[in-house]
């Protein structure tokens, strides 16, 4: 009986166990030689939170025109991409919405679109997650000085947009 048991979990439970889970890339049908960023970048989130807009990034060609089904992939350490890599589409753009870590940081996001003799073309952009001290101050900043200062303001520069 102990045999047949045994028999049963290699026929049943193993073959579960062999699958792969992690989705396959893309393929491309096309390359760029140059990846641009279009929107997205310099914004700043609490620690762990969805960024107010997505990334959105661009493949060109040498003619300068969108590439329509180039690869783009999104790494960066401690940030999470929803999609990590996709095609770009009509408009030769892909877009992701990003996760920021769980540490007050300065995040580096990278985009890569493959170039077709092998490497990458890339651009990078900078993200900031403020912990609660700094969201805190950046929330009564945003609902009483951002009114009259401008943004680029500094402690050695005050600018105001009243005069």
């Amino acid at each position: 009986m102990r045999r047949r048991e045994v028999l049963l979990f290699l026929i049943f439970v193993l073959p579960g166990c062999s699958r792969n889970s992690a989705p396959k890339p893309p393929s491309p049908s096309a390359y760029g030689v140059q990846i641009v960023e279009i929107s997205g970048g310099k914004q700043i989130a609490a620690v762990g939170s969805v960024l107010p807009q997505p990334v959105v990034v661009q493949v060109n060609g040498a003619d300068g025109n969108p590439v329509i089904g180039a690869l783009v992939r999104f790494r960066g350490e401690g940030i999470a991409f929803n999609p990590s890599q996709a095609l770009s589409d009509s408009s030769g753009q892909v877009t992701t919405a990003v996760r920021l870590g769980f540490a007050a940081a300065d995040y580096q996001v990278t985009a890569e679109t493959p170039k077709q003799g092998g490497g990458a073309f890339s651009v990078s952009l900078r993200q900031t997650a403020l912990g609660y001290e700094a969201t805190l101050g950046k929330a009564v900043n945003d609902n009483y000085c951002i009114r009259c200062h401008d943004p680029e303001s500094t402690p050695e520069r005050v600018s105001n947009f009243d005069n």
